[in-house]
């Protein structure tokens, strides 16, 4: 697979030169109601950061050479303050960037730790260097999140689904089975704690989720039991997961294609194909 960085999102070229949109493209075009930059910058110039929000941003600038006398003090003034809007666009440019690291040096370490096909044995939490990441790994323990994984099937595992005209592409986090022998899709979720709710976006991840797995069955003949959303929080809470099975998997699975379908109605076979052929 291929990836492709398009105006309309993210984009992969699979196998026979398909052009398919990534899961994530097709959820962000049909959400009901996306992300809006400009709806956060507003609230940040009118409620100011939380002192836990305020503490990490320090982080940025000590990553910049500040002491962290002076990268506190310089974000002192956010603290339940308005922010101006260059100081709110900053922060968010800064959120999201220290977001996808944080979630990428997770990824990385959980890789590290649960080798594929091993039988694994857990003792005692994992330990890392790295103190953002043991922070997660210390909350993914307390929740016993990592007891419940016997064995990893795959990691970052690359899949596409194509049928009658219409697909998409896209990488599962993980698949694994839990010590019921039962086999789960996964995923990694590293959220900072209230006022930023882990649930948010809770139905999204499963909508994502249950997309995977209908790829996984499509490519490699194999059926999961159900979906796992854990959510480690940045703060060591105790990590929570998200469990969804039956029933409510063949909703989802419905759902998914109702705005698969719509994203191909409104994009278009013949446009990707002339652009990106």
């Amino acid at each position: 697979m291929l990836r492709i960085d398009s105006p309309w999102g993210r984009l992969y070229k699979v196998e026979n030169s398909l052009i398919l949109p990534s899961v994530t493209t097709v959820l962000k075009a049909t959400e009901k109601r996306g992300f809006s930059r400009k709806v956060w910058s507003r609230k940040l110039t009118t409620k100011g950061l939380s002192d836990y929000e305020a503490g990490i941003y320090a982080e940025h600038w000590i990553g910049l050479g500040y002491t962290p006398a002076l990268a506190y003090r310089h974000v002192e003034r956010f603290i339940e303050t308005p922010l101006t809007n260059e100081q709110a666009i900053h922060y968010m440019d800064w959120k999201s960037e220290h977001s996808s690291q944080r979630g990428n040096r997770l990824h990385l370490f959980l890789e590290e730790l649960m080798p594929i096909g091993q039988v694994l044995n857990w003792h005692h939490c994992p330990q890392t260097d790295d103190a953002t990441v043991q922070r997660l790994v210390n909350s993914l323990w307390d929740g016993e999140i990592l007891q419940g994984i016997k064995q990893v099937h795959s990691v970052e595992q690359r899949l596409w689904w194509y049928s009658d005209g219409i697909g998409y592409a896209g990488t599962e986090d993980i698949c694994y089975r839990t010590w019921e022998d039962l086999n789960f899709g996964g995923d990694w979720k590293s959220k900072d704690p209230k006022p930023y709710s882990h649930t948010k976006y809770d139905h999204e991840y499963r909508v994502q989720l249950i997309a995977y797995a209908g790829a996984r069955f499509a490519r490699k003949k194999m059926k999961v039991d159900g979906l796992h959303i854990n959510f480690c929080l940045s703060d060591e809470s105790p990590a929570e997961q998200t469990i969804v099975t039956g029933d409510e998997c063949q909703a989802l699975w419905s759902e998914w294609m109702i705005r698969l379908k719509a994203w191909w109605a409104t994009i278009g076979t013949e446009a990707l194909q002339q652009r990106y052929a």
